[in-house]
């Protein structure tokens, strides 16, 4: 605050009190609004640069290290075209525990599952599905707050991909056909207040896609350490 200033304030004290505290207030709402956009522009940076080919991810540790659930992780993938195949009802069951299974905040539990094996109406819903193949949707209660919802319903929605791959199947999520699935919630009897997250698709998966999904960048791109 420069000597000008000083002077005005201490006139305005003198002679109106209530000036004086209009002028205050303006100065400090001034001096923080230029701190702020200095603090915007001074501290932006410029996003790094993406990883080159040489710094993938580099799974081997996970696929040798022996352990079922790490090695799974190592070849997981989001299946990118789906094949005619039954998904039997046993493995429909574990996949669904599974996802119950999920953590949750506060033990809400807050997810619905919704599971079509109606051939018509999981294709009118999502066009990727095929014969056999069963369509799981995830719908969630907002409850005492929606500040975690979808993260929970995330977490169910991530067991429930593990698990149907851990069983042979192919998945993959889709939150495209939301709207599709809310247009037609009464006929899927989704539970009235819930609100629609997520849909799964499960079955067998059309080609190879451990080989030929897309990479993972390295650690080093997106972790760092405080020691």
């Amino acid at each position: 605050m420069g000597n000008m200033t000083h002077f005005f304030l201490r006139k305005a004290w003198i002679k109106r009190p209530v000036a004086f505290c209009l002028l205050l207030a303006l100065v400090v709402a001034t001096s923080g609004c230029g701190a702020a956009q200095g603090g915007r522009s001074n501290n932006a940076s410029p996003p790094p640069a993406r990883p080159s080919a040489s710094q993938r991810l580099d799974t081997g540790a996970l696929a040798q290290s022996g352990n079922p659930v790490l090695e799974l992780m190592a070849v997981s993938y989001s299946a990118g075209v789906f094949a005619e195949g039954e998904v039997t009802e046993r493995d429909v069951e574990l996949i669904l525990m599974s996802g119950q299974k999920a953590p949750s905040a506060k033990n809400e539990q807050p997810w619905h599952f919704t599971v079509v094996t109606n051939y018509e109406i999981a294709s009118g819903l999502l066009s990727y599905t095929k014969q056999g193949n069963v369509l799981i949707i995830i719908s969630g209660w907002p409850g005492i707050s929606t500040d975690t919802l979808a993260f929970d319903c995330g977490l169910a929605a991530q067991n429930i991909h593990l698990a149907a791959e851990a069983l042979g199947y192919g998945t993959r999520m889709y939150i495209q056909c939301v709207g599709a699935v809310e247009e037609r919630r009464g006929e899927l009897e989704i539970p009235e207040g819930y609100i629609v997250q997520v849909a799964i698709l499960v079955g067998p998966s059309a080609v190879d896609a451990v080989t030929s999904a897309t990479p993972r960048n390295s650690l080093a791109y997106h972790v760092n350490y405080v020691n």
